[in-house]
């Protein structure tokens, strides 16, 4: 019999649980921390945007930075690879980063726009400096800044803008509204349409 491309991971209990259940799935454990050498690596990425981390982003990045992109809840990530995942886990630098000239680009005196949206309406609602980090969200996700706390103040497609104490606080609403999700596939980076399925 041949064997599955991939593996599900059952989702059972309550929403709370679900959304743990898939961090885990993720690559997610109590206690995780990236190597001190990863770290230093993203540290310098933002430098490069003359962009320094505050206390808050570097908790969440050095806890959540890596796990698995595109969550697939009640799909196959193998079959449906080219649709949109339910849950993004975009945690900066990311896959699509990868070939990305960012050093020519500030050679041109190009700001990278990705670390500079919408800043200063975000700074002005956290009321300090913070930094775009990432896109996380089920269905609709939304950008994520963070200053020198651990709350998330984050950004929505229609320019819509909210504060989370935590990261289940933000994603447990979808988990609430969506009992029949009973299975997570992962896709440890997610697809943009065109660009070829990358090696596991």
């Amino acid at each position: 019999m041949k064997e599955p491309m991939e593996k599900q991971y059952p989702l059972t209990g309550t929403p709370e649980r679900k959304f743990t259940a898939c961090l885990e799935a993720a690559g997610w454990h109590k206690g995780r921390k990236i190597s001190p050498e990863t770290m230093k690596t993203i540290v310098d990425f933002y430098a490069t945007g003359g962009i320094t981390l505050p206390a808050g982003a570097k908790n969440f990045i050095r806890e959540f930075h890596g796990l698995a992109e595109g969550w697939y809840l009640n799909l196959s990530a193998e079959k449906y690879s080219w649709y949109p995942p339910h849950t993004l886990f975009k945690i900066f630098p990311d896959s699509e980063a990868e070939g990305l000239d960012y050093a020519a680009r500030l050679d041109r005196e190009e700001e990278p726009l990705w670390v500079q949206e919408n800043l200063e309406e975000m700074c002005e609602l956290a009321g300090e400096p913070v930094v775009w980090i990432g896109i996380i969200g089920n269905e609709y996700p939304v950008k994520i800044y963070m200053g020198s706390t651990s709350k998330l103040f984050v950004m929505s497609a229609w320019n819509d803008t909210a504060v989370f104490g935590s990261l289940q606080e933000l994603m447990i609403n979808s988990f609430q509204h969506h009992p029949e999700w009973s299975f997570v596939t992962m896709r440890q980076k997610y697809l943009v349409p065109g660009r070829p399925i990358p090696k596991r």
